[in-house]
């Protein structure tokens, strides 16, 4: 369901959802207010709403504070800066590196992390780096100084 004062934006959203050609999405109603979000979405029992932060009437968080239980999954949208959240966090390889579980996912060079349950085999080349084939076929480098650690947390080396 589509909840927005805008009809341009209501609209923008439809052609963005229809673009998503893997998505099984059916828009079942659309709404121009808070109030007449409430009514729809109580009515409807949508699965997802994607939901204007700031509208007439009440508010997109006061919409969402006021949906009975079960409430349907939100996203909200706005063409407001002050109320985006700025979507993308870039944070570096080193830093994910560190989220990660150590037991688990394994940097095999500066630019990748493996989940090391995904390794298949590891192929060394002398004098040079190395390559991990993964359990989907791909084959990534693995630097010459990764290349021995590699090797001992999978029990080989």
């Amino acid at each position: 369901m589509l909840v927005g004062c805008e009809q341009p934006a209501r609209q923008r959203l439809r052609q963005l959802l229809a673009a998503v050609k893997e998505a099984d999405v059916e828009v079942v109603g659309e709404a121009e207010d808070g109030e007449q979000a409430i009514e729809r979405i109580v009515e409807l029992k949508p699965d997802v709403v994607l939901l204007d932060i700031q509208m007439p009437g009440c508010s997109g968080m006061e919409v969402a504070a006021s949906l009975p239980s079960p409430r349907p999954k939100i996203i909200f949208c706005t063409a407001f800066d002050e109320h985006a959240v700025h979507y993308w966090m870039q944070p570096t390889l080193s830093e994910l590196e560190g989220r990660l579980d150590p037991a688990r996912f394994f940097r095999i060079s500066r630019a990748a992390i493996v989940n090391l349950d995904a390794v298949r085999e590891v192929i060394p080349r002398e004098g040079g780096p190395g390559e991990a084939k993964l359990s989907n076929g791909t084959a990534i480098g693995v630097s010459r100084r990764r290349m021995t650690d590699l090797m001992a947390r999978l029990g080989q080396g």
